[in-house]
């Protein structure tokens, strides 16, 4: 009996301390303490962090409702956390720098499906493709990866020129006595010497495909004097894009190279013009006006000439006929009967004296007005 109260007693009491009855038991190893002296003791002793372990596992015969909540809890903080990382994902191009903004503008206007990365993803961090304002050129990014018993030999190529061709990249990192460049080309053709030992002629290239299953890739072999424009172009790239270089009777079974479809790229006018541009259309638009209103003054001249010439023969017509129209009036007047004069219209008996007393008053008259003038 003194054993079994003697060992009830020593498990009611602190595991770490061993004197004061226990209080408190860790969830995560569920040792029994009794003060905070002794939770911090057995956290540094026994490396605890004190939190539950939300994935052990739990055998029925002991799982209960708190379990079960504490279940619930841990499946919405994971479900809460993944959607916070969706977001971030999706809003990260939104708070792009300036130097991808213009690189993904400028790579989309040549026809290729740029996307950036976050900012804190290593290959956002290692990207150093720029755009030149000056050559109108972008230069790229390039990773090399060659492949051989394998093993995968990774390597950036940087400032690759658009309008470089994969043959003349390759020559330069691998062939040339004298390669331009920033990288120290000793090291890189030391790492794949097994294929500058082999030559250009039994290269293998292929482009990753972003989007497509594992292991698919565009094949570039037959088209090495196309330039980096010409290969990217429909071609979907994240951050810089990823060639694997193989030597020829070495390709896994399970690669599947895709031939290269080249597509034509139409770009759009810029609607936004700078100044003298506008001013140069501003120029040709009051040319052209100042030409058209000439023209139209000279239709109009040429139109009103016709006008006042036919008027003018209009007129001379009608005068024309009213003169032959008087012409007329007098030869009738003239072919009639002549009008009597007053001294030959017989007279009254009645009205015959009235009128020789008026020619005698206009006789006398003109005796009158006649003396002066002798």
């Amino acid at each position: 009996m003194d054993q079994n109260q003697d060992q009830e007693q020593e498990q009611q009491q602190c595991q770490m301390c061993n004197v004061n009855p226990r209080k408190y038991t860790c969830p995560r190893c569920s040792i029994h303490t009794c003060s905070v002296d002794c939770v911090k003791r057995h956290k540094q002793e026994n490396k605890c962090s004190g939190e539950r372990d939300k994935t052990s596992f739990v055998s029925r015969d002991k799982y209960n409702y708190s379990h079960m909540m504490s279940d619930y809890t841990y499946l919405e903080d994971i479900s809460r956390r993944s959607d916070t990382l969706t977001r971030e994902r999706y809003k990260a191009p939104a708070f792009m720098d300036n130097r991808s903004k213009l690189i993904m503008k400028k790579a989309r206007e040549m026809g290729i499906q740029y996307n950036v990365l976050p900012a804190i993803m290593t290959r956002h961090k290692s990207n150093k493709t720029s755009y030149n304002n000056n050559t109108h050129q972008m230069y790229w990014t390039v990773e090399c990866c060659f492949h051989r018993n394998n093993t995968v030999q990774k390597i950036l190529e940087y400032s690759i020129p658009q309008a470089k061709t994969i043959r003349g990249m390759f020559e330069n990192m691998l062939f040339v006595e004298n390669p331009q460049g920033k990288v120290d080309y000793n090291t890189i053709r030391y790492q794949a010497r097994d294929f500058k030992d082999a030559g250009m002629d039994q290269l293998v290239i292929g482009l990753k495909k972003e989007g497509a299953p594992k292991n698919t890739f565009v094949n570039l072999t037959s088209h090495l004097d196309r330039t980096i424009r010409d290969i990217l172009r429909g071609e979907k790239v994240i951050e810089f894009p990823t060639l694997y270089i193989w030597l020829q009777g070495q390709l896994d079974g399970n690669v599947i190279l895709e031939e290269k479809v080249f597509v034509e790229h139409h770009p759009r006018p810029n609607k936004r013009l700078s100044k003298d541009q506008q001013s140069e259309n501003s120029t040709t638009t009051e040319k052209d006006k100042g030409d058209d209103d000439t023209t139209k003054n000279e239709a109009t001249n040429s139109n009103e000439q016709p006008l006042t010439t036919q008027a003018d023969e209009r007129q001379e017509a009608a005068t024309e006929e009213e003169m032959n129209n008087i012409n007329k009036n007098e030869e009738v007047a003239n072919t009639e009967e002549p009008l009597l004069s007053p001294s030959k219209i017989p007279l009254t008996s009645e009205g015959g004296k009235d009128m020789e007393e008026h020619q005698l008053k206009d006789d006398k008259n003109n005796q009158s007005e006649e003396t002066p003038q002798e």
